[in-house]
């Protein structure tokens, strides 16, 4: 991994377009408006479903 990128950044380049589609998925079934950032929701998201690489956890 690249030190000079933020973990926001890294984050970023690990999401694909696949786990983007399960994650609106997911977003469209939560109750009512997040209270989360973007960044924040995708991440509960993928840690939920056991998607987060090891580095990210």
């Amino acid at each position: 991994m690249n030190d000079q990128l933020e973990p926001s950044q890294t984050f970023e380049i690990w999401w694909t377009s696949e786990i983007d589609g399960a994650y609106r998925r997911w977003i469209a079934q939560q109750p009512g408006p997040s209270a989360l950032s973007d960044f924040d929701a995708r991440r509960s998201f993928a840690h939920e479903a056991g998607l987060l690489p090891a580095w990210a956890r």
